[in-house]
């Protein structure tokens, strides 16, 4: 499965589309090399906006969400979420007991 970045229910600027990208790049650059990627932005039907980061690697799964009243702030919390589950799994991953 290849990555994906959706957007569903609204359509963002450019400028903001471009952002978004550099999110999800940032994450892609940071996951597990093995990773399958999958942020899905959605506009709520109260005009919040909601975030998910899904990612599949071979040594787990890793999953983050937030909602916010702006699109990229939604984004910019689940990326923090999500980075921060990496950075902990980096740090466990060749420790011996």
């Amino acid at each position: 499965m290849k990555n994906q970045l959706m957007f569903e229910h609204f359509k963002p600027s450019y400028a903001d589309q471009q952002l978004c990208t550099n999110h999800f790049s940032m994450i892609e650059d940071l996951a597990p090399a093995d990773s399958t990627i999958q942020m899905i932005v959605k506009k709520m039907a109260d005009g919040t906006f909601h975030t998910i980061i899904d990612i599949k690697a071979f040594c787990g799964k890793f999953y983050s969400e937030a909602q916010d009243i702006a699109s990229l702030k939604s984004i910019q919390i689940a990326k923090k979420s999500i980075l921060g589950k990496i950075s902990d799994w980096k740090s466990l991953r060749f420790k011996t007991t």
